[in-house]
């Protein structure tokens, strides 16, 4: 009996089909008949097993399953007692392991043989019938419930994320979520979500994502002329979202909405919003990173939902388009293209206070360079519109060489072509006379020329302090230079940046309270005349200028109030 034993052991372990448990003492029967195994197990596919069986006659095996079939008897080789019979089981395609009993009779005795066929790899949702979801432009979870042999994978589009809450084992169930992200685009997005088996990645289940479009913000009917006259003075939040670096690298504070509410409480209409876009995206692909994109939209929100304009750009953006302006490249305008593609893909759905704005300070005064800016703008107004929704009738602004006034009336007489009337804007800047504006030491580019810390008829000292050029006359005359080139054409002219720095150190024998006076008495008379001639004056901010940015807090009134009073006195004439 023990070699018996030995010999039904090792057939059992060099079986490929399934595995038997040896049972010395199977059911405690005498010792002239005994059955090879109390237990046996088939795998997935269809196969078969030997049972072993001594007995002193031919023993008579029966099923109490259908799939699990009594095959040939016979007597194993030269033996008289040890009987073979064959045990087929069916392909299992079911995903719960499935169970039946052997009933082996011999000599007047009765031994039960329990049989397990594991279960088949697979994969389903807990209800097969809901394999398609409708989504909100909101967003939302999707609960679902996957039935899955072993662990799973899952492929979604970006806007889908899977949060796990509990599983189980074989078909148990997976509870799990869909989560699906804000739709900010105004057109219908369709997406696939593939769960498949780890073990074996064709047995897999989808589901279908179908989600609205978000709602416009309001309707971008309104032409650049009729926004130029709803804006009485914008300022910049400056040095911020276009510091190289990220939001918060030059020092200024993160923006919040006690800083957005001052703003609009403080008078102004609209702000100007720096941006870096080429620094916040893949080297490669000029893919924009998804947490950037997010913040600054978040900033956007922030400023519509308390009644501004935004003038959005791309800023200086580490110079990819500043420092390589001599002549077109096709480099650079594929960077534009790229990139305002995303831009104005992830911002269409805002209204008409979301201006975009194709550039900076790009271009130098030459034919070759005018002309390269002129193209990049040009795509800007192609990939725009292109993207329809409110983009395409959504007011844009585009820029003069260097933003300068005197390119602008030499190379900007014929702006890049707009499928839709009415809906671009020229924009400029003016810190005439740089030397009092810019200029904050001696030593500096304007050396020997030494720095300016007075401006105006009533602020001169006869010291060599005082500005000698870019006086009253001058900003009148720069400013009825744009009148008359463009206003007068119904061009509204935005003048992107102005301003004088605010100075914390003096030299010696400066009277700085005068300097002050002075300072403030420009930012009036430019605002003033910016505004008689028709042009959108838009104050260069930085942080600790007029606003203490994290707590909301107006800090240099004198300087607030001169603007606001040159946008009170000013009149735009149209």
């Amino acid at each position: 009996m023990k070699k018996l034993s030995i010999i039904f052991s090792l057939l059992c372990v060099m079986l490929a089909f399934g595995s038997c448990k040896d049972d010395d003492e199977a059911v405690g029967l005498p010792a002239e008949f005994r059955v090879s195994a109390s237990e046996m197990t088939f795998l997935r596919p269809a196969g078969e097993l030997p049972l072993y069986v001594v007995a002193s006659s031919a023993p008579q095996v029966t099923s109490d399953a259908s799939w699990l079939h009594v095959g040939e008897t016979a007597l194993n080789g030269d033996s008289e007692k040890v009987y073979a019979v064959v045990i087929r089981a069916d392909e299992h395609t079911g995903y719960d392991n499935r169970t039946a009993t052997l009933t082996v009779t011999a000599d007047g005795q009765t031994a039960k043989v329990a049989v397990t066929q594991v279960n088949a790899d697979g994969i389903m949702l807990g209800n097969q019938s809901m394999s398609s979801f409708n989504v909100q432009a909101e967003g939302g979870d999707i609960p679902l419930t996957i039935q899955a042999t072993g662990e799973y994978q899952v492929e979604a589009p970006s806007w889908i994320s899977e949060t796990f809450l509990t599983n189980g084992r074989t078909l148990t169930g997976y509870n799990t979520s869909l989560t699906v992200e804000r739709n900010r685009s105004n057109r219908e997005r369709t997406g696939t979500v593939v769960f498949s088996l780890v073990a074996d990645p064709s047995k897999s289940v989808s589901v279908t994502v179908v989600q609205a479009g978000s709602a416009t913000s309001g309707a971008t009917d309104e032409s650049a002329m009729e926004t130029a006259r709803n804006i009485s003075i914008a300022v910049n939040i400056g040095n911020t979202l276009e510091a190289t670096g990220g939001e918060t690298a030059w020092g200024a504070a993160k923006i919040n909405e006690d800083y957005i509410r001052c703003i609009k409480a403080a008078g102004f209409s609209a702000v100007r919003l720096p941006v870096a876009w080429y620094g916040h995206s893949d080297p490669e692909t000029l893919q924009i990173d998804a947490d950037w994109m997010n913040r600054v939209e978040e900033v956007v929100n922030l400023c519509v939902a308390n009644d501004l304009y935004v003038f959005m750009n791309i800023h200086w953006d580490g110079g990819w388009m500043e420092l390589d302006i001599d002549k077109y490249s096709d480099k650079v305008d594929n960077i534009q293209r790229t990139l305002w593609t995303q831009i104005a893909e992830r911002f269409n759905y805002f209204g008409k206070h979301l201006v975009f704005c194709g550039a900076n300070e790009a271009g130098k005064d030459s034919q070759a360079s005018a002309d390269a800016l002129k193209a990049y703008m040009q795509t800007f107004i192609d990939v725009v519109r292109a993207s329809g929704g409110n983009n395409a009738t959504r007011v844009l602004v585009v820029q003069a060489p260097g933003t300068n006034i005197g390119n602008a009336v030499k190379y900007c007489q014929t702006l890049p072509s707009d499928p839709v009337a009415d809906k671009l804007m020229l924009e400029i800047h003016c810190y005439d006379p740089s030397d009092f504006t810019i200029m904050s030491k001696d030593d500096e580019w304007a050396a020997p020329n030494p720095v300016k810390y007075f401006w105006g008829c009533d602020f001169m000292t006869g010291t060599n302090r005082d500005c000698t050029w870019g006086d009253e006359a001058h900003l009148d005359n720069e400013m009825a230079k744009l009148k008359s080139n463009f206003i007068d054409r119904d061009i509204p002219v935005f003048m992107g940046e102005f301003g004088c720095g605010r100075r914390t150190t003096f030299l010696a024998n400066i009277d700085e309270d005068m300097h002050r006076r002075s300072r403030a008495y420009y930012h009036k008379y430019l605002v003033r005349s910016a505004k008689n001639n028709g042009v959108i004056p838009c104050y260069w901010e930085t942080p600790n200028d007029l606003f203490n940015r994290q707590m909301g807090v107006v800090t240099d009134p004198d300087n607030l109030n001169a603007l606001m009073e040159g946008a009170a006195e000013g009149r735009y004439p149209f």
